[in-house]
């Protein structure tokens, strides 16, 4: 998450309408194994935990990066610009949502800022003044095309959306634990 919360900041005072954007990273290094699954597994599994909990009432979007192409440098162009909403702001259905977010394997490179700026747009419907924009990126790695995720997030959060943005960091190293918080 950019910033601390402060109670008296009116982004942390949570409004009627919420939005929660999901971005997950579906690069080529999150088909590492821990234990007997693979990251993206895990990682796919604490998702749906987690949407299948949301209040009623909560529109859910999936963005995914990284699952076109390869990781090699002539993929490079394809995958850092393969980012894609899955499930656009809808009410959750378990049925589509599971069908959204196991289309696609992880392959390639990982666009977080490009993937910020996407999710950014989609955001812009929703101002701040009256939804709670929430957003959570999941990632076990740094960004590898060549963008500014932090200036990206800054830029979002200081929006008239006023995003809330938390960044998971899954099974990552120090380098990527540094930029990605």
């Amino acid at each position: 998450m950019y910033g601390s919360p402060e109670l008296k900041d009116s982004k942390y005072q949570f409004k009627d309408n919420y939005n929660v954007e999901i971005i997950l990273d579906s690069s080529g290094s999150m088909n590492a194994r821990v234990g007997d699954k693979t990251q993206m597994e895990l990682a796919k599994e604490a998702i749906d935990e987690f949407v299948s909990n949301l209040p009623e009432g909560v529109n859910v979007s999936l963005r995914v990066y990284g699952h076109k192409g390869t990781g090699s440098d002539a993929d490079k162009s394809k995958s850092c610009s393969g980012i894609e909403q899955v499930y656009g702001f809808d009410q959750y259905d378990s049925a589509t949502f599971d069908k959204a977010i196991n289309q696609f394997k992880p392959s390639g490179w990982t666009p977080i800022a490009e993937s910020l700026k996407q999710s950014f747009k989609s955001f812009e419907k929703y101002d701040g003044k009256n939804n709670t924009n929430l957003i959570y990126l999941v990632s076990d790695g740094i960004e590898t095309c060549d963008g500014d995720p932090v200036k990206v997030a800054k830029d979002f959060a200081d929006s008239n959306v006023s995003p809330i943005i938390n960044v998971i960091g899954f099974n990552v190293d120090s380098s990527a634990q540094k930029q990605l918080k």
